[in-house]
């Protein structure tokens, strides 16, 4: 691959017949495609499609095999480019000036020079709509926050606002949706306006139909379009990804529960931000618990399991009284967990495909205590055809996967182990639209044979489309109970961020969708 510097006419990005094989399997083939000065441009695809793949080219991190990629900078100077990145690379323990400044810090006679720091940083937090402080640690912000921290740091590297050619927003807003992504949304349009171009990878079809101008649709390596994202809506965006199938959404059931004996039971349960928690999970429904960034909501399913120590209260899982410590314990107990960080708590990177589900039946697959590998083989492709994971080889390493078919993989180890009831916490995360309706189709197929689940996640939307009925919580306890249902979005956004005061207004559907 050859890469250059445009003239000053030339797109801040350009790429050019980019391909790339690992071994037998192309990632990218004969890539097309351009970001113009102005605009935020969308690229979508499904998980292993190639968006990852493209994305590390362009920040250096891989070499193309093939084709070129052409950054252009004003008055033919090199393209000043800032990358985001889904994990952010923050110092967590710094402040956001410190953050702000790594690897570009101002110095004066040697030194850093913290007076220029804060002035450039403050300018450019001011310019994107920031309402935190430069002294405030990285560890303290919100998800929103943290992801404008980053923004802001690859501003700073490249001069500000109006300093930046390109900014590749690469999965940023993941684990954002509502009043926070469009808080870094907003900061992405701020660039495009100043005559920069902004490269926005992302699974959320309403975050490309508010802010994309165009987007650029990639399916098994290649381009299959690029569209003006004012004709087109979502459901041809989904045909697009999806080579011409649109799977349909999964709703409420729209049926009451099964009367009988409850399949989890919480009582009074307090631990880390929550305290004297009370609700239950029937069989044959999906509970939906969520809040906005900091209510407590994200500790709930570490709390269950024991992972997070409780301090009080009283869990049973199918009338049983569960009180175990770890994942292990409460997949035992009929409790199955899918927790959000998957690189953290739910995966082994290193570690085949194979390996990483096979704690779900290994016993299974023994005889006289002995491991038959071959029969744990054919099970393990069994299990990856089942649910769609690519590349179909459970052999190769899970860091070999996207993000989307690695979750797809936890899916499959938390569901094999036949779990009572099943805590999903942010499960799709990361993934495709199509993938999502997908697992969702799965799940709620299960709960219709009476499993019970409790659906933990920030994106009350997705929540209020799943769900039977909507728990939400606020500064660490439960306020209420509401419907399920899109026409209930309103009022579960209210609940959510109202707080109890007055002078705290609750973000409306419409007010989102702008």
């Amino acid at each position: 691959m050859t890469a250059a510097v445009a003239s000053p006419a030339a797109p801040p990005l350009l790429v050019r017949g980019v391909g790339k094989q690992f071994g037998a399997t192309h990632a990218l083939r004969d890539v097309t495609f351009e970001v113009r000065r102005g605009e935020v441009h969308a690229l979508l695809g499904h998980n292993g499609c190639g968006k990852s793949t493209l994305v590390k080219i362009i920040s250096g991190f891989q070499a193309a095999d093939s084709g070129s990629i052409t950054m252009g900078g004003l008055d033919g100077a090199g393209a000043r480019v800032g990358i985001v990145h889904q994990d952010l690379g923050l110092c967590r323990s710094a402040t956001v000036v410190e953050n702000c400044g790594m690897g570009s810090f101002q110095r004066r006679l040697g030194m850093i020079n913290w007076k220029q720091e804060r002035r450039v940083v403050a300018e450019i937090l001011t310019s994107l709509g920031a309402d935190f402080g430069l002294d405030d640690i990285v560890a303290d912000l919100s998800p929103a926050d943290k992801a404008i921290t980053a923004i802001a740091r690859a501003l700073k590297a490249s001069g500000g606002v109006e300093g930046l050619d390109l900014l590749v927003l690469d999965e940023a807003t993941a684990a954002l949706r509502g009043p926070d992504a469009e808080k870094v949304l907003s900061a992405a349009r701020a660039v495009a306006a100043h005559g920069g171009g902004v490269l926005l990878v992302t699974h959320h079809m309403s975050e490309v139909l508010a802010d994309a101008d165009r987007a650029t649709v990639l399916a098994s390596g290649r381009v299959v379009d690029t569209v003006d994202v004012a004709g087109v809506t979502e459901d041809d965006l989904l045909r697009l990804i999806g080579g011409g199938k649109v799977p349909p959404k999964v709703g409420p059931s729209g049926r009451q529960a099964s009367i009988g004996d409850e399949v989890l039971t919480v009582r009074s349960l307090t631990g880390a931000a929550v305290h004297d928690l009370d609700f239950a999970v029937r069989p044959g429904e999906i509970v939906g618990l969520t809040g906005a960034a900091g209510a407590g909501h994200d500790e709930v399913p570490y709390l269950l399991c024991g992972v997070t120590k409780r301090s009080v209260g009283s869990i049973g899982v199918a009338g049983e009284p569960y009180t175990g410590r770890s994942v292990r314990e409460a997949q035992q107990s009929g409790l199955g967990v899918l927790p959000a960080d998957r690189l953290r708590q739910g995966i082994v990177p290193r570690a085949s495909v194979r390996e990483n589900l096979s704690p779900a039946s290994r016993a299974s697959h023994r005889t006289g205590g002995v491991l038959r590998v071959q029969r744990e083989k054919a099970w393990a492709r069994d299990i990856c055809a089942d649910y769609a994971v690519m590349p179909p080889d459970p052999e190769l390493p899970m860091s070999a996967l996207s993000g989307g078919n690695q979750q797809k993989v936890l899916f499959a180890r938390v569901l094999e182990h036949d779990p009572r009831v099943l805590v999903l916490h942010e499960p799709t995360q990361g993934v495709d639209e199509n993938t999502r309706r997908a697992l969702l189709r799965r799940v709620r197929d299960l709960v219709d044979e009476g499993l019970g689940v409790l659906y933990v996640s920030s994106d009350a939307e997705e929540v209020a489309e799943c769900a039977d009925r909507v728990l939400v919580m606020r500064r660490g306890a439960l306020v209420g109970e509401l419907p399920a249902g899109l026409d209930h979005i309103d009022e579960i956004y209210a609940a959510c961020y109202a707080a109890g005061d007055r002078n705290a207004a609750a973000p409306t559907r419409e007010e989102n969708d702008r």
